[in-house]
This record gives C-alpha cells, sequence and structure tokens, in this order.
C-alpha cells in the first residue's frame, strides 16, 4: 500500500501557523487577565498555573529512561523504558508532608523565599556546566543518564524548580498587585526577547549553537536573545533615565530559564513538557523563560 509523503517544508510552515495562531490566542488571554482584581487574579489564575506548571515540572523531574539518545540536528531519539522514579517520588512527597505538618502557611512562605537565591544559583551552575560540555560525541549523554539514575539527583531537581516556580509566581501577585502595566511589560518584555530568538533561529540559517541540550537552538536565534533587550532597554532611556538593570541582561535570563527547562527535558528524555498548546507544546514549553526572569526579580533586593 502506498502511503503519500510528507513534505517537510510543508509541515514546518503548519506548526509555524499554527505556533504563531496559539501566541495569539495567548496574548489575548493574558492580556484580558492581567486587568482582574488582585484576588481573583490569584485565585483564578496563578494558584491553576502554579499548580500545573509544578506537576510538569515533577513529571519531568521523575520520569526517567533506559536507553541513551542520539544527538544531532533532527532532535532526541526515540524514548523507551519510560517510567517513574518512585524513591524520588516518595522523598518529595514525604518532604512536603512533613512541612505541611511542622510549619505554619507563613513559615512556609519565608522558607521558600529564602531558598529561591541558592535554587537560582545552583539551577545557573547547571546550565553553564552543561556549555561547557557541549560535545557531540555522547558523553554529555553519559553523564546526564547516570544523573538522570540518581533518586537524590532527581529529588533536589525536583525541589530547585518548585522553589523557583513558587518565587516566580509570587513576584507575578507582587507586581500584578503594584500595577497591572508593571505586570504586562515585564511578560511582554520577555515574549519579545524569546520571540526574537525563535524567529531569528528560523530565518537566518546558521549552525546548532547547543547541541546537548536543545539542538534546535542556533547561534543566531542566541545571539538575537541576547541583543533584543538591549534595544528594548535603549527605546525605555527616550522615556525614563534609568531601565530596570535586569532589562539589559534580559536576554541571557531568558536563554538560561530556557536551557534550565530543556536540562529537564533532556534527562527525562522527552521533546516537549506536554502538548496542551498547540505548537508550544507544555505551559513550561512557553513559560520556562517567565520564570526565571520573574524568579530573578523577586531574588534582587532592589526589584
Amino acid at each position: 500500500m502506498h502511503h503519500p509523503s510528507v513534505d517537510p517544508g510543508r509541515a514546518g510552515q503548519d506548526k509555524y501557523q499554527t505556533r504563531f495562531i496559539s501566541g495569539l490566542v495567548l496574548a489575548a488571554i493574558t492580556a484580558g487577565v492581567l486587568f482582574l482584581p488582585s484576588v481573583g487574579f490569584l485565585w483564578l489564575v496563578l494558584v491553576p498555573l502554579g499548580l500545573y506548571t509544578g506537576v510538569e515540572w515533577c513529571q519531568l523531574c521523575l520520569q526517567e529512561i533506559g536507553t541513551v539518545h542520539e544527538v544531532g540536528s533532527g532532535g532526541l531519539g526515540q524514548e523507551k523504558n519510560v517510567k517513574q522514579n518512585r524513591d524520588g517520588l516518595i522523598m518529595l512527597c514525604v518532604s512536603a508532608l512533613v512541612l505541611l505538618a511542622t510549619c505554619t502557611p507563613q513559615e512556609l512562605n519565608d522558607v521558600i523565599v529564602l531558598l529561591n537565591i541558592p535554587c537560582l544559583v545552583t539551577s545557573l551552575c547547571l546550565v553553564t556546566i552543561c556549555l561547557c560540555a557541549n560535545d557531540p560525541t555522547g558523553k554529555f549523554i553519559e553523564w546526564t543518564e547516570y544523573l538522570g539514575s540518581s533518586s537524590p539527583w532527581r529529588f533536589a531537581l525536583s525541589i530547585q524548580g518548585l522553589v523557583i516556580q513558587y518565587n516566580a509566581w509570587r513576584m507575578l501577585w507582587l507586581l500584578h498587585a503594584q500595577s497591572p502595566v508593571t505586570a504586562g511589560f515585564w511578560i511582554v518584555a520577555t515574549s519579545i526577547v524569546d520571540m526574537a530568538g525563535y524567529f531569528a533561529g528560523k530565518q537566518i540559517p546558521s549552525k546548532e549553537a547547543i547541541l546537548n541540550l536543545s539542538p534546535s537552538k542556533t547561534i543566531a536565534g542566541s545571539i538575537a536573545m541576547l541583543l533584543a533587550p538591549i534595544g528594548c532597554a535603549l527605546g525605555l532611556w527616550f522615556y525614563q533615565q534609568n531601565p530596570p538593570f535586569v532589562l539589559w541582561v534580559l536576554g541571557p535570563v531568558v536563554l538560561w530559564g530556557d536551557l534550565w527547562v530543556s536540562l529537564a527535558k533532556r534527562l527525562a528524555g522527552v521533546k516537549d513538557t506536554g502538548r496542551i498548546i498547540p505548537g508550544h507544546g507544555g505551559v513550561l514549553d512557553r513559560l520556562d523563560s517567565h520564570i526565571m526572569v520573574l524568579a530573578l526579580l523577586h531574588a534582587l533586593p532592589f526589584s
């Protein structure tokens, strides 16, 4: 039986259009929910969003594979023997129960806020190590396979991600309480940098930049992400004398968030964190950079 061949160019164009339409829908939804009252924004938006991204992150961290994936321009290989790391899941559940039983909500909040900076530093160290080990020969994959089989490692990575996400959503709530426009500014600025990297990577031919973490990330896309926020900061310079410091370095922070989630996806052996958003994947695939930017804002004393 003859099966009609699929045109790769056509398939890529369809995915591009789907991603664009999904982006417009998400932008419209975001613009609407930003003007909800503070309490409504917290319970109708941030709490469900935080729970969903937390579940996606734990699924990544506690999912392990028994095969080594081949890295190349084609992306990840086919996943096999996917299973849950039960020891890591038990450790996570026991830790959550102990904290809930021994801490008041305020004390728990204070602990998580206090852990934000250490978790940000360790996540940056992990991404930096992975960038330095950008080796297509397979040694990096052997290293991640070793780490992926360690329950304490997966437990620690789960805690790291949950702490960072909590502080990110808390910062977004604080920004929204200050002004919906302020919250929208950081969402839009981060989205512009993210889109600049995506479109530059698709439109400008260049080599893959980060083979071991994100095979689709190109040199052109990475450069665009680094330069885009500088243009935004210079634009604001004409309206105020001191644009926020984070805006000048927003490009590296956006790239950091992207690669941080890519590391977790690599350990889990999956390409996307989910399929809920057509053309994008999971919620974490769309909000990875936003989470890192907001968590960093929360950690800075002058923010």
